[in-house]
């Protein structure tokens, strides 16, 4: 190869060689408010300086944030609390191999095991968990290239998603009676109700019942699972042959209904001229 690859060029040419030709040959650049938004909680978690308030107004806007500081305040103490028995060797750790470059978001190792952890931030509302982490390449692909760079055996490293919704938790709504409202689909914590309670001057003993709901409520959940040696050796095996396909230089242009949802639609089929 005369250059390494990402894997987000990689899965982006399976998908549509069209869009990969227009990205990566091309130089077409688009960006939309949900990458604004993870390229900047990236930049936040790996230093931890919390953005002044002023900044980002679209992005509060467009998700309900009030206070960076009370998001990324709840987001270090639960992952302070969730990794206590672990600690960091690498952030932001690029990974180079001769055909792939990458970056891992936080490498960890068990301080009980000893054991690895390859982790990558995941700025969703919607959870994933082990069957998402179990069927992604990019984690199969960082975790051959993070053994091979630190000459470790693959079955002793495990690979995980942190979970980070783009939502604020926040105090229980106040109903028009004076009460707090008991659904326990808010984004709200134990600590932030309890606070609720004592600023309202109501009876905790009135609700106990929700409480008990929302004990172990947090902003924040991982999910964690062990390298599947067969997969991973598929995996890197389907990768060799595309990175093949890709050095061929021809392109296949798709044509389909999905095209017209398609963020690419104007460049590709109406021949927009690339600034």
């Amino acid at each position: 190869m005369s250059r390494q690859v990402s894997h987000s060029e990689i899965t982006t040419y399976l998908d549509c060689q069209k869009k990969w030709d227009l990205i990566y040959n091309k130089g077409l650049k688009l960006d939309n408010i949900h990458l604004q938004f993870g390229s900047m909680g990236h930049e936040v978690l790996e230093t931890r300086i919390i953005p002044d308030e002023m900044l980002y107004p679209e992005l509060k806007e467009a998700f309900g944030i009030t206070s960076w500081k009370n998001y990324f305040t709840i987001i270090f103490d639960e992952l302070d609390e969730t990794f206590k028995n672990y600690e960091v060797l690498h952030r932001e750790y690029r990974v180079e191999t001769e055909d792939i470059k990458g970056v891992i978001d936080v490498v960890w190792r068990c301080k009980i095991t000893g054991r690895i952890l390859i982790t990558d931030y995941k700025f969703s509302n919607k959870d994933k968990g082990q069957v998402d982490i179990w069927l992604d390449e990019q984690m199969y692909i960082y975790a051959a290239a993070y053994a091979s760079l630190n000459n470790m055996l693959l079955e002793d490293i495990d690979i995980g998603y942190i979970n980070i919704p783009k939502a604020e938790m926040k105090k229980p709504r106040i109903l028009k009676n004076g009460s707090l409202s008991k659904d326990k689909a808010q984004n709200t914590t134990y600590a932030l109700y309890l606070e609720a309670i004592d600023e309202n001057g109501l009876n905790v003993a009135d609700y106990e019942d929700i409480l008990s709901e929302i004990t172990d409520k947090r902003l924040t959940s991982v999910a964690t699972c062990n390298i599947n040696l067969d997969m991973a050796k598929r995996i890197m095996m389907n990768i060799d042959n595309t990175i093949k396909d890709m050095d061929k230089g021809y392109v296949l242009e798709k044509c389909t209904f999905q095209c017209k949802y398609c963020d690419f639609l104007d460049y590709c089929k109406y021949e927009k001229e690339i600034k």
